[in-house]
């Protein structure tokens, strides 16, 4: 099954509100714009969630702390994908 990252986002309104406008305060207007796009296209045109993650990825990448914010707007589901990637790695760093 493809989540979709429209589907079931564990954010609330209110803590989706105080994030948007987080972001807002921190980044220049273009790169809030940008954000908002891709939020938007989550839900007009369902993507994976990976997609979505890899978008924010690349236009946070200078700020660790909204990229982390960001996956609020993901279903939880990600979060075990992405807790399960990140044990994955630690194990191959270990067998290096």
């Amino acid at each position: 099954m493809n989540d979709t990252a429209a589907a079931s986002c564990p954010a609330n309104r209110g803590t989706a509100i105080d994030f948007v406008q987080e972001v807002q305060k921190q980044v220049p207007a273009e790169t809030f714009q940008q954000f908002l796009y891709i939020l938007n296209n989550s839900v007009k045109d369902p993507k994976s969630v990976k997609d979505v993650h890899v978008q924010m990825q690349a236009l946070f990448a200078k700020h660790h702390e909204l990229l982390q914010g960001s996956e609020i707007f993901l279903p939880e589901s990600f979060e075990n994908t992405r807790d399960a990637d990140e044990t994955r790695k630690v194990g191959e760093d270990k067998e290096s």
